[in-house]
């Protein structure tokens, strides 16, 4: 069972993914509309979107996204890249 520092740190970087997604869609972003099965092209990322979105969670999230992001085996959905994350 999650503590509540848990879950208050599993929402913080929910917030900061969908932190990311917003700086980058920018008047695009409906913060509102994101949920786990909202998909990253369906929010109108494309794939130059795509790789900064990369780059700016493992800059944010000190990680290492693994190339098969860049693939269909990749995350798809913002719930996807929650879990990735950690969160």
């Amino acid at each position: 069972m999650a503590t509540e520092s848990q879950n208050e740190c599993a929402v913080e970087k929910t917030e900061q993914l969908k932190d990311i997604l917003c700086e980058l869609l920018g008047d695009r972003a409906d913060r509102s509309a994101l949920n786990s099965v909202s998909k990253l092209q369906d929010l109108g990322i494309n794939s130059i979107d795509y790789m900064r979105f990369v780059l700016l969670v493992e800059e944010r999230f000190g990680i290492k996204v693994p190339d098969n992001a860049f693939t269909q085996d990749g995350p798809v959905t913002f719930g996807d890249w929650t879990r990735f994350i950690g969160a």
